[in-house]
């Protein structure tokens, strides 16, 4: 077996270099340099692509022919399954991942620089990447591998194509998502056929900032156009709301500067609060290895949360804190605002993903000591004597 390839890097050639060594079989590397890619064409390979495969003087291109060539090949490897039902099985995987991947490649390419992207298209290529891993992680519930007790050619395309994009795009809300898919990952790429090719390979606890493409402005004509009639700027779906008997900023003011809190907030429940109009929620900060152990870190994404939420001051209001001790410090927050599901502002907040969240009933009195026990905690402790280090209004 020889493979040819060009960039050391590309995760077609490498899952090619892995399948090679799951056979046990020798085999030989050949690297093609840019000086030598037109007598490589001519002599080798006329499409001129990577990886290709040369096998007793035939040759092959495209990763993922040469995949189940090689699986093919060394049948005893188990590499393509060891049934005809788990060799479709390992086809219909590979094809699905592939097709996915090129959906979700883009985001993974754009953080490298390679392809430029629009902050949409970033964003939806990233959650199909999301997605992906969440469905990845179900077909992998109570098993070692995608296919029958053994590797095969679909975990080694699988892994292959999520190296890059587990460097690079992870962040703690998927990583908790996805514990099957996950372990799968750590414990493949631990064995020495990936780990001579790809190296050590860690998944990153946040995700790397994007390339975002800046938008070119048209320059304006010189012609002086006819006034073009102004368009009416889209309504928040907030506004479109029925009208609620609850006032926002009296409810603040009033809220805020009650001497006697505990009577306010009884007064809230049993007579101000539009229950058809207004929810609350408890959003509960999702840590990563590293975070929650100085206070002045955690203080800054208390801070930084708070700000991010300002433009959705005139639909909110909320407590957001910190609280336990170093090195083990948390955030939370209960917060209301306009409507009975999460609003598109919130979802839009570039933390808020990175948080917990569960609707609250005020009528249920579990919830209701729960809301105003944060509402009125101030310097604390909390009921169960764990210390407030912070918090602040969201008004």
């Amino acid at each position: 077996m020889k493979i040819y390839y060009s960039n050391p890097s590309n995760l077609l050639s490498n899952s090619v270099k892995i399948a090679a060594a799951y056979t046990g079989e020798t085999y030989e590397l050949a690297k093609v340099t840019d000086d030598q890619k037109e007598e490589y064409k001519k002599n080798q390979n006329p499409s001129g692509l990577f990886p290709y495969f040369e096998h007793n003087g035939q040759g092959i291109s495209e990763s993922t022919a040469i995949l189940r060539y090689i699986a093919r090949l060394y049948p005893d490897s188990g590499l393509y399954g060891k049934s005809v039902f788990q060799s479709a099985k390992v086809d219909e995987l590979i094809d699905f991942t592939v097709s996915q991947f090129t959906k979700f490649a883009p985001a993974a390419y754009n953080i490298f620089g390679y392809v430029p992207l629009t902050q949409q298209e970033y964003k939806e290529s990233a959650e199909i990447f999301k997605d992906f891993c969440r469905h990845m992680n179900g077909l992998l519930k109570n098993k070692e591998f995608l296919v029958g007790d053994s590797i095969t050619i679909a975990d080694i395309r699988l892994i292959s194509n999520l190296v890059y994009p587990f460097r690079s795009m992870m962040d703690p809300g998927l990583k908790k998502d996805i514990p099957e898919l996950i372990s799968y990952f750590e414990r493949l790429t631990a064995q020495d056929q990936f780990k001579t090719v790809f190296g050590a390979t860690k998944i990153s606890n946040r995700p790397v900032k994007a390339q975002i493409k800046k938008e070119v402005k048209k320059k304006k004509e010189e012609k002086k156009q006819a006034p073009q009639k102004k368009l009416d700027k889209p309504k928040d779906p907030l506004e479109e709301l029925k009208p609620s008997s609850m006032d926002l900023n009296a409810f603040k003011f009033w809220f805020i500067n009650h001497a006697d809190r505990e009577a306010a907030f009884q007064e809230f429940v049993d007579s101000r609060f539009d229950r058809e109009g207004w929810s609350i929620w408890d959003l509960q900060y999702i840590k990563y290895k590293g975070e929650g152990e100085l206070l002045y870190k955690t203080n800054n994404l208390l801070n930084g949360f708070i700000q991010r939420a300002e433009g959705f001051g005139k639909y909110s209001y909320g407590v957001h804190m910190i609280y336990g001790q170093e090195p083990n410090l948390d955030l939370k927050g209960v917060w209301m605002w306009r409507g009975l599901e999460i609003p598109q502002a919130m979802i839009d907040h570039p933390q808020f993903e990175y948080y917990k969240t569960k609707k609250l009933n005020i009528d249920d009195e579990t919830d209701r000591k729960y809301i105003k026990e944060m509402w009125l905690a101030k310097d604390g402790p909390l009921a169960d004597g764990t210390p407030i280090q912070n918090w602040k209004y969201q008004k």
